[in-house]
């Protein structure tokens, strides 16, 4: 029997060991600082203590691999071979010699190992705040075939002093009524234990539903305390309402440019013949771009394209049409294409389309100063006269040509500056309507514009005021506050204008974090530590759904076929995770990071095991279901049969006794025939009394 040997304390010292392990609770005895697991080494001493290094390295290793298959969307299968592949490219390597990453353990190490460990230190996080920003979003998952809501989280993080806007989680729905996202989002709510009176403010985009959702969640906020906070409104997310602002320009021109732009790219798209005949007949093999229905301005590039080979299209279209040589295609695609190349102002209305993309485009990059809100671009005298609209300098130079050629009458001139008219003018009505600014917080939150507070600074004090005032309803700021908030921010800006002018006016919103900013101007000054509270929750408000539309385009990244709920939410948090970090160098492999790790295989094993009770459940669920039924069927027809028999014995008592009063053989005859049938009856009864019986059994 071996025998025991002493903890030895030189091993302590050695480095190849003391990040691993300490001293155990006896003599003879070690203690792992990843997993809190002791052993005793046995009489090889030192050689059991290096076999146990060895494997707490090699599991750092397996988590780097897992991670990497992860962030570099590799599937779980390509982990097959994956550890006789490295024992042969690394023969020398003890590590390689022991890894055993392969498929299976790589995907119950990334989903009940590393997941759980990362969404554990941010849900931490999360809780310990005073305040922060929920934003959600839904999209249909093609995979899991149910609408994915995701979850994130906006904060302040005092570890890193900047905001940051991290994922929590994902939850599946079928229904997405106001009731049913409640239901999911308060469920997750409590299932991590966050107080909903501290959210500040619920961040979406502007769907009717999204709205009744905001209403419910502040009464449920009430219901609970009356005197709670309420939740901070700055509109929904700005990138949408641009979107569908040039939405309703384009439809308000009645062009039909959308159904034009779809028509170019499904006409050539998945169609070899045509796309041989296009270059056959044009000598180009330039195509459309594909057309995309919900970000209207990310459409730029799709009418340039359309531009640029418009008149490929149109000889392509007369060619067909006229040669027997090609087959005239009969897809409404076609049809359209074909009548809009008829039209001589085609061309015009795609480079108007463009000119006004181009100057929407920077409202999704950068925020603008808007002082129109009060102009009601419907009325007459509020517009420019047809002839004085800028259409854009290419559909100008184009309006003109057309003209001197005679290609176009004046009507028809008219006519096209009239519907452009009205393409601005629904435009810049609905984001006039619907965007941020129409809050009177959002639309004073520039007060904290390092560049307007030097330029502009007695407005900046006054906007700051009605900032304020807004968070006093909102419940944010105590009133009695407020005196020592404004004159903290008079300080400030009296620093940022004597002290400080060139760094605020060089301030680059592209270039530079504003939090990193207001941190050096405000926070890191002793006497605006009130003021920056303030600053700090102003700076977390959310004005877009920027960070929840990237988590859609890495859930696009990851799908595969049959992937389950579990995995994208695994996949999904470690993705966020890394991102949060800077990157995957700057990962530290920390001890609670293995301990999790090594706990993978057994939360593993008892999500399988739940999955099988939860089987057995639907199984039992479902037999007895149908054992119901069968009981259900077997009263049903018994109460069936007892009337049938009640029935055929009156009518045979009846028979008999109008055979004794006629003497007439053939009613007593009938009489019979029907006390038989009421006996097979009663028979048909018995069996079906025992089957009843066996069925309650």
């Amino acid at each position: 029997m071996p025998g025991k040997c002493k903890f030895q304390d030189a091993w302590l010292s050695n480095p190849q060991y003391n990040k691993w392990i300490e001293r155990g609770s006896s003599s003879s005895e070690a203690k792992c600082k990843a997993c809190k697991k002791t052993f005793a080494p046995c009489s090889s001493g030192a050689g059991d203590i290096r076999n146990y290094v060895a494997s707490n390295e090699t599991l750092a290793a397996e988590v780097l691999w897992a991670l990497k298959v992860i962030l570099s969307h590799y599937s779980y299968k390509s982990c097959e071979d994956i550890p006789e592949l490295f024992k042969r490219m690394f023969p020398d390597s003890q590590i390689a010699s022991k890894f055993s990453c392969g498929e299976k353990k790589c995907a119950y190490l990334a989903c009940f190992g590393i997941a759980p460990y990362f969404q554990r230190k941010l849900t931490d996080e999360v809780t310990k705040l005073e305040l922060f920003v929920l934003l959600f979003d839904e999209s249909h998952n093609k995979v899991t075939q149910t609408k994915q809501m995701d979850l994130h989280v906006r904060f302040w993080d005092a570890k890193n002093s900047r905001v940051q806007t991290r994922y929590l989680t994902s939850v599946f729905l079928g229904h997405a009524t106001a009731d049913d996202l409640l239901e999911k989002i308060v469920s997750y709510l409590d299932s991590i234990k966050i107080q909903k009176s501290n959210i500040l403010q619920l961040s979406m985009d502007g769907p009717n539903v999204n709205w009744k959702l905001h209403e419910l969640f502040q009464e449920l906020i009430s219901e609970v305390d009356e005197n709670a906070p309420i939740l901070v409104n700055v509109g929904s997310c700005g990138l949408h309402i641009v979107h569908n602002a040039f939405k309703a320009g384009s439809k308000a021109s009645t062009w039909s440019i959308q159904e034009v732009l779809s028509s170019l790219h499904w006409l050539f798209v998945d169609s070899p013949a045509r796309r041989e005949d296009y270059t056959e007949i044009t000598s180009s093999v330039v195509f459309p771009i594909k057309y995309c229905k919900h970000r209207w301005l990310e459409n730029l590039p799709v009418v340039v394209r359309a531009q640029e080979i418009w008149k490929e299209v149109t000889f392509y279209v007369t060619t067909v049409q006229r040669s027997s040589k090609y087959s005239v295609p009969t897809s409404k695609s076609y049809k359209t294409i074909r009548d809009s190349t008829q039209d001589p102002l085609m061309p015009l209305k795609f480079a108007a389309f463009e000119s006004v993309a181009k100057q929407l485009q920077p409202f999704l990059g950068a925020s603008s100063a808007v002082k129109l809100l009060k102009i009601d671009f419907k009325k007459r005298e509020n517009c420019l006269d047809v002839e004085k609209l800028d259409v854009g300098f290419v559909a100008a130079t184009k309006l003109k040509e057309l003209q001197a050629a005679k290609k176009i009458s004046d009507r028809q001139t008219y006519e096209f500056r009239k519907e452009f008219q009205s393409f601005l003018t629904a435009t810049v009505g609905k984001l006039i309507e619907k965007t941020p600014i129409a809050y009177s917080l959002a639309r004073n939150l520039c007060c904290l514009d390092p560049i307007h507070i030097v330029t502009e600074k007695e407005a900046s004090c006054a906007r700051f005021k009605i900032v304020l005032k807004k968070l006093v309803e909102c419940k944010r700021v105590d009133i009695h506050d407020c005196d020592i908030l404004l004159s903290q921010y008079s300080e400030f800006t009296e620093r940022a204008t004597q002290v400080h002018k060139s760094e605020f006016e060089d301030f680059d919103f592209t270039d530079q974090r504003l939090d990193a900013f207001l941190q050096k101007h405000i926070g890191l000054v002793g006497s605006l530590s009130k003021l920056w509270d303030v600053v700090k929750f102003l700076l977390c408000l959310s004005h877009g759904q920027a960070s929840v539309e990237r988590g859609f385009s890495v859930n696009r990244q990851l799908m595969i076929e049959n992937m389950k709920e579990t995995t994208f939410v695994a996949q999904r948090t470690i993705h966020d995770h890394i991102l949060s970090i800077d990157g995957f160098h700057k990962l530290v492999i920390s001890n609670e990071l293995l301990t999790s790790a090594k706990a993978g295989r057994q939360r593993y094993h008892a999500h399988l095991e739940e999955q099988r009770q939860l089987a057995k459940n639907v199984a039992k669920s479902h037999k007895r279901k149908s054992v119901d039924e069968a009981k259900a069927d077997f009263r049903r027809k018994k109460k069936r049969l007892e009337t049938e028999i009640t029935t055929l014995q009156f009518d045979a008592d009846k028979l008999a006794k109008e055979a004794e009063v006629k003497r007439q053989l053939v009613l007593l005859t009938e009489s019979n025939a029907l006390r038989n049938a009421a006996k097979e009856k009663k028979i048909e009864l018995e069996n079906l009394n025992k089957e009843l019986e066996e069925c309650d059994k």
